[in-house]
């Protein structure tokens, strides 16, 4: 765990997303708590459960509000990879160009943090788990692996 500690505190003061990869209960929501008090923002760190969207709908339209309102907040995607396809390409455009979708005119993201927590390597996740390869590529640069 120290590893993932220390690997946790040198990625916080990236601009880059951060995958959190281990298994249920090994301490991933820990990590992204470090990465947010190490991060330095003066906001909070918000939760968004994907695994309680019901539609694709429901799961773009919570996104763009957490997204619109981040501001120095980090935003912790709990198991993104269970989210719709078209919801977690439309994430990973926002997070990968940095602008807001739907809004005219178009609109940079606010400055915030962003996690995602996965129950498994995101390799594998993209061959059997869901993960569309949009949004793996998005959290696939540093990820974070809990023991």
């Amino acid at each position: 765990m120290e590893g993932a500690v220390d690997q946790a505190t040198f990625l916080a003061r990236t601009d880059i997303p951060i995958a959190v990869i281990g298994a249920r209960g090994t301490g991933k929501m820990y990590i992204a708590k470090v990465v947010h008090q190490e991060g330095r923002g003066d906001g909070v760190l918000v939760p968004v459960d994907c695994r309680e969207f019901r539609n694709r709908d429901e799961a773009i339209t919570r996104i763009r509000r957490e997204l619109e309102r981040a501001e120095g907040n980090t935003l912790v995607f709990k198991s993104p990879h269970l989210m719709n396809p078209d919801a977690q390409n439309k994430l990973a455009r926002q997070l990968s160009t940095r602008t807001l979708a739907d809004v005219t005119p178009a609109r940079y993201l606010p400055r915030a943090r962003f996690v995602a927590l996965f129950p498994d390597s995101v390799e594998h996740l993209l061959e059997h788990g869901g993960l569309t390869r949009r949004l793996a590529s998005v959290f696939a640069g540093y990820p974070i692996n809990v023991p």
